[in-house]
């Protein structure tokens, strides 16, 4: 048995774990990796690794975020979930083992937070020590037909969704860079709205499209020929994890968003998935209400850091000097 901790890793053997795991979401793929180390300045990949032999048996993914001298590790930054993989072949402490293996690798005094995002339950016991964080996902069951989950949105979001057909909006699948440009710009846009800073240029979005991955889905929604509105998910074997919905601003009266929720629920049905994961809801709750009209069910996870004193003293002045900007 070797733990190792590496930039390095056998993409072939990486993605045979991945699909050995039921459980894996698209953020543990090196997919999802390679698109954060290749298109975000100071983002660098990392893999514990636990071997038998030459057979990858289990791993855990995290990203290393640079900021000057200081460092976040995370896994997975910028996505819903991360921690172990395992196969059938994993020995039972490996978990355990892989988190031990990562602080060893990672710890020093640049170090500010050690961040594992865990949707399985799978981490707990490995994550001793860390401070843990509860968190809720909003998950809509597809175990069934498209007829009865459409039955089961609220009437006010088959509402808007018969509202934006009727004014001819249409939604249509990615087909290539532009059309996750044109996502980039919208996003750009509701960035500003919002009054929250975008941390995705155009090369992260001409990353996502060069990939070519069918676990990458972007539906557009178009009216009167214009993309007005998108909605990016990852799909992994059992799942579709809704990263995010994009909308012009005149757009929103139309319904567009709950059309384009609309299409992809009906698609992951068709695929025969298990859930369609709206992702939390950051505490807001509007987003959450907006979520739960799907007939979602809320389903708890749990967020374990490490994080030096000196970091959190930074995060409470930050926070005191944007209110008093305020």
């Amino acid at each position: 048995m070797e733990y190792t901790v590496t930039s390095d890793i056998a993409a072939n053997s990486w993605d045979d774990l991945v699909a050995g795991d039921r459980s894996a979401s698209f953020f543990q793929t090196r997919v999802w990796s390679d698109v954060l180390a290749t298109a975000l300045p100071e983002h660098e990949s990392l893999f514990a690794a636990c071997h038998v032999g030459d057979d990858l048996v289990a791993g855990l993914p995290v990203i290393r975020r640079s900021r000057g001298p200081l460092t976040v590790v995370e896994s997975m930054p910028f996505g819903t979930y991360g921690g172990v993989l395992a196969c059938d072949r994993a020995p039972a402490d490996a978990p355990d083992q892989l988190v031990r293996a990562l602080v060893d690798a990672v710890a020093g005094p640049t170090l500010g937070q050690l961040r594992i995002v865990d949707f399985t339950g799978r981490m707990g016991p490995a994550c001793e020590g860390f401070t843990a964080v509860s968190s809720e996902a909003q998950v809509l069951d597809l175990d069934r037909s498209y007829e009865d989950v459409w039955a089961g949105f609220r009437p006010s979001v088959r509402n808007k969704v018969r509202k934006a057909r009727k004014a001819a909006v249409t939604v249509r699948e990615a087909e290539g860079t532009d059309d996750f440009l044109a996502y980039h710009g919208l996003l750009e846009e509701c960035s500003e709205r919002w009054g929250a800073p975008n941390p995705f240029g155009e090369d992260f979005f001409t990353a996502l499209a060069a990939t070519g991955s069918e676990t990458v889905q972007m539906w557009l929604a178009v009216h009167e020929g214009n993309v007005i509105g998108g909605d990016l998910n990852f799909i992994s074997a059992t799942s579709v994890f809704n990263w995010g919905n994009v909308s012009h601003r005149e757009s929103v009266s139309l319904g567009t968003v709950p059309l384009m929720h609309a299409r992809a629920i009906e698609d992951g049905c068709r695929r025969g998935l298990a859930t369609y994961n709206l992702g939390g809801s950051g505490g807001i709750d509007a987003v959450a209400r907006f979520k739960s009209a799907f007939g979602t069910r809320p389903v708890p996870y749990t967020e374990y850091v490490l994080e030096k004193g000196w970091m959190r003293f930074g995060k409470r002045l930050r926070g005191r000097r944007e209110g008093d900007a305020s």
